[in-house]
C-alpha cells in the first residue's frame, strides 16, 4: 500500500517574503516565490488571503462536530467500561442517559421519573399478540402473490386499490382468521410465562424467552 502524500511545511517567515514581495508591487515576487520554495498556486493563495499563518487544525470545530463534549465522555465511559459495547448498544444508553434530561430541560413543571428497562416478557398480553401475530404474518405469506398483484381487487367504484390500501384490507383479514387463536389456554399459559419472569427477575435471575 502507498505511503501517504506529505506536503513540505513552510514557516511563516517564509510565507512573510511572499506576501511583503506581492504587497510592494514586485514584478518579480514570484521569483521570491520559487526561491523560497513556496508553490505558485500557495503563493496566489497567501496573496488572496493575505495570510501567512496556518490556520488550527483538528480539534472539535463547532460547524462539523457531530457530538458535543458531554456525549463523548459518555460514549468513552462505556468503552472504558466494556469495550465489546456495539455502536447501536451506545446509541440506546446515550438516549437513556441524555435524551430526556435534553427534552425535558426547558420546563420547569416536569419531573423525570426513572423507570426500570421494561420487558414484554413480564407482560402476558404482549405474549397473546406475539402469538396472533404469528399467525397472521403467516397467513398473509400464502397471500403474498395477491397482495402484490394490484389488478384483482377494486373498490366500491371499480377503482383500483393502492398497495397500501390493499395491504391494509387483506391484514384486517388475516387478524379477524386468527384472532380465535387467542384462546383461554394461551392467556392462562402467558399469565404462566410472565409471572416465572417477573419472579426471575426479582431473584435477579435470567428470564428465558419462550419457557
Amino acid at each position: 500500500m502507498p505511503s501517504q502524500v506529505s506536503f513540505p511545511q513552510h514557516s511563516s517567515a517564509e510565507k512573510r517574503r511572499v506576501l511583503d514581495a506581492y504587497l510592494a508591487g514586485r514584478t518579480n515576487w514570484l521569483a521570491v516565490t520559487a526561491n523560497n520554495g513556496i508553490s505558485r498556486s500557495m503563493a496566489y493563495r497567501i496573496a488572496d488571503t493575505g495570510r501567512v499563518e496556518s490556520l488550527p487544525r483538528w480539534g472539535a470545530r463547532p460547524s462539523v462536530t457531530k457530538v458535543t463534549s458531554e456525549v463523548k465522555e459518555h460514549l468513552e465511559a462505556y468503552l472504558n467500561d466494556n469495550c465489546t459495547y456495539t455502536m447501536e448498544t451506545m446509541r440506546r444508553m446515550l438516549i437513556l442517559d441524555l435524551g430526556t434530561e435534553g427534552r425535558v430541560a426547558p420546563h420547569e413543571d416536569l419531573e423525570i421519573l426513572r423507570l426500570a428497562p421494561y420487558s414484554p416478557m413480564c407482560n402476558p398480553i404482549e405474549g397473546c399478540f406475539s402469538v396472533l401475530k404469528a399467525h397472521i404474518k403467516d397467513a398473509l405469506a400464502l397471500d403474498r402473490d395477491e397482495i402484490c398483484d394490484r389488478s384483482n381487487m377494486t373498490d366500491t367504484d371499480g377503482n383500483r386499490l393502492t398497495m397500501k390500501e390493499r395491504t391494509i384490507r387483506f391484514l384486517e383479514c388475516a387478524a379477524r382468521r386468527n384472532i380465535k387463536y387467542i384462546t383461554p389456554a394461551v392467556v392462562a399459559n402467558m399469565e404462566l410465562h410472565a409471572r416465572d419472569s417477573v419472579n426471575a427477575a426479582e431473584e435477579v435471575k435470567d428470564m428465558f424467552y419462550g419457557k
